[in-house]
């Protein structure tokens, strides 16, 4: 296993994240192009073609957490169809994803952590 695949393990521990064989395969791409390896920026986008009750939200806010810890000061967004569906599927797990003592500040209108 190489230190990126170490680092998502420690993470998933971190959080309490489980991941099944399905969502191991998009937190783990298979080789080729945009594997970590062999393209450190990775992919641009992940598409999932997943039915319901995969987990695509919940590993939508651990990848988005991850990414948020590698690159401190950059800016991260979790994306739906309406604010009321973006409030409704990842506010409430992000705000119980990241520690508290990471939080600098915490806006509830703009569902904005800093």
């Amino acid at each position: 296993m190489d230190n990126f695949q170490d680092y998502k393990k420690q993470w998933f521990d971190f959080v309490g994240y489980e991941p099944h064989a399905g969502q191991m395969q998009l937190h783990n791409p298979p080789m080729g192009e945009y594997h970590p390896k062999h393209n450190p920026e990775g992919a641009r986008f992940i598409v999932a073609c997943c039915g319901r009750r995969f987990g695509k939200s919940y590993l939508s806010c651990i990848e988005l957490l991850r990414g948020a810890i590698n690159r401190p000061g950059e800016t991260y967004f979790y994306c739906a169809p309406t604010y009321r569906m973006a409030k409704d599927i990842a506010w409430k797990e992000l705000k119980r994803l990241v520690p508290k003592i990471w939080v600098q500040s915490k806006n509830e209108t703009d569902l904005r952590i800093e």
